[in-house]
């Protein structure tokens, strides 16, 4: 298990996320567009709306691209191993979907898209979970038994038109978890598979997410000489701690490592990327 010293920033922002492992993401949002007469007993426009999913970061990953629009459309799928859990609950019902193993079939299970076409640029992250996929689901109230259910839920950014936020700058599902913030729009439906269905609308500020099972310490103090940050922490001697920053995909990659000697280790790195040294995120992992 990984141990996370929180990263600190000379404008204080702290991001608690880890590498590897179940992600959770949470938010909260309200009905919009409810249709079919099942479902009508069970919902209402503007209902309030609270959903939660998980799945595991080492799902396998299948590069797709159009090509009729060469440069221009492209996505990654991860589909395989991703052992999906969601749950959407408005009022008193609650629906439930799981995903152990994806497949082949529409819509796919985890999709992360970069939609450029012209002047625009747009990232969508999409998770969908089918029975049509091979889903099961312990409760889907309001429709008939053997409908073709889906969950789904999608999240996109176009915050920045001239290049965009780009999710498809690594291959791990975390750097997308570590995107929220960027995050304009969010949507989600339920649906039977054959004509009804829930739409529901999410608040991007109610989005939040975590790895499951990580331990947070205190990192002691940051500071800075010249060109080079000085983090300090306390230690435990015999473990190996790895040093990382927060690229401009809001991804955590590697910067340096050491072997604690003492109970209190003090290492300095240089900045990765950027001329100001103040102006980037760190953190402190202690491996196992």
């Amino acid at each position: 298990m990984h141990r996370w010293i929180p990263p600190l920033l000379t404008t204080i922002l702290s991001f608690q996320f880890a590498v590897g492992g179940e992600i959770r993401w949470t938010a909260s949002g309200t009905v919009d567009l409810v249709f079919g007469p099942g479902l009508l007993a069970l919902a209402s426009v503007s209902d309030p709306v609270a959903i939660e999913f998980a799945y595991n970061d080492a799902a396998l990953r299948e590069d797709f691209a159009i090509s009729e629009f060469p440069e221009a459309w492209s996505h990654l799928e991860y589909r395989e191993d991703v052992n999906i859990d969601f749950e959407v609950t408005i009022g008193a019902s609650t629906w439930e979907g799981t995903l152990v193993i994806g497949s082949e079939g529409a819509p796919r299970t985890i999709e992360v898209q970069n939609f450029n076409v012209g002047p625009e640029t747009v990232d969508f992250f999409k998770l969908a979970v089918s029975a049509a996929d091979g889903a099961s689901f312990a409760s889907f109230p309001g429709v008939a038994v053997g409908a073709a259910k889906v969950l789904s839920v999608e999240f996109s950014d176009g915050s920045d038109t001239a290049a965009g936020p780009d999710f498809l700058g690594s291959n791990s599902l975390v750097c997308v978890a570590q995107s929220v913030s960027r995050i304009t729009k969010a949507k989600g439906a339920i649906s039977d598979g054959v004509g009804e269905f829930i739409s529901y609308v999410i608040d991007p500020s109610s989005i939040a997410t975590e790895i499951v099972g990580v331990e947070t310490v205190a990192l002691k103090e940051i500071s800075f000489l010249n060109d080079e940050v000085f983090l300090t922490w306390v230690s435990i001697p015999g473990k190996s701690y790895v040093i990382e920053y927060l690229d401009e995909f809001l991804c955590w990659r590697f910067l340096s490592a050491t072997f604690a000697v003492v109970p209190e280790t003090t290492l300095s790195v240089f900045p990765a990327g950027v001329e100001i040294p103040k102006s980037q995120l760190y953190r402190v992992v202690e491996e196992e």
